[in-house]
């Protein structure tokens, strides 16, 4: 008996947060005018705030980049891109793929030596980490593997943009990738300011929610 009670006890609480749910506005769903911008929106989230205030702060940063004449982000990101695919394809193919997993590495142990070379390149490794974690998200030893990977991106890294940086390809991609790093970092910085404003700030805080949503922000809600 006591089971039933609780079971209905519960269907009840279910019942009631779904409604809740359902009376929400205003969702945390990605803002369309942005969306070339979805990569920053996720950088900046990282400091800690949520992905409204993150999204404001990139679309104030638009909205001033859109009255400027001079190259927006997403014009310089395009050029990186597109040299950056030259260069990851290199090290996505199958047959370095089957190196990968072999543990066929040729020069980690002199990267050892001389690692501080791609501290820069942070960005680009994560990428190609995430690139691998999606190839082998069913291998059930993916951890172990992952290490590897690891390891081997960054030696294909170090032959493609430290031993052959004189090459066509990676000439071009180190030319548009400081272009779009210097403006891309400029511009979380400036993301970041407006953040710690909006957090550290009441009153910033009021106009973030009375820009964003459109409405004075309400009371919080008593939960009994």
């Amino acid at each position: 008996m006591s089971n039933k009670k609780n079971k209905s006890s519960t269907d009840e609480e279910d019942d009631y947060l779904d409604k809740l749910f359902l009376e929400i506005k205003d969702l945390p769903f990605p803002k369309p005018e942005i969306s070339e911008y979805e990569n920053l929106v996720l950088e900046i989230m990282k400091s800690g705030c949520n992905r409204q205030i993150a999204e404001y702060a990139i679309i104030k940063y638009k909205e001033i980049e859109d009255s400027n004449e001079g190259k927006k982000l997403s014009e310089l990101q395009d050029p990186y891109n597109n040299s950056k695919k030259v260069i990851f394809d290199q090290i996505k193919n199958k047959e370095n793929i089957k190196d990968i997993l072999s543990s066929k590495i040729k020069n980690y142990n002199q990267l050892k030596t001389i690692k501080d070379e791609l501290n820069d390149y942070d960005y680009e490794i994560e990428e190609l980490l995430d690139f691998y974690r999606n190839e082998l998200k069913e291998d059930k030893d993916i951890n172990n593997k992952m290490k590897e990977i690891g390891k081997a991106i960054k030696d294909y890294l170090f032959e493609i943009l430290i031993e052959k940086k004189e090459s066509e390809e990676t000439k071009k991609f180190l030319d548009e990738r400081k272009v779009y790093m210097e403006k891309r970092e400029a511009v979380i910085e400036s993301a970041l300011r407006k953040v710690r404003k909006i957090v550290n700030d009441k009153n910033e805080y009021k106009t973030f929610y009375r820009e964003y949503f459109g409405e004075d922000e309400k009371e919080e809600m008593e939960f009994i």
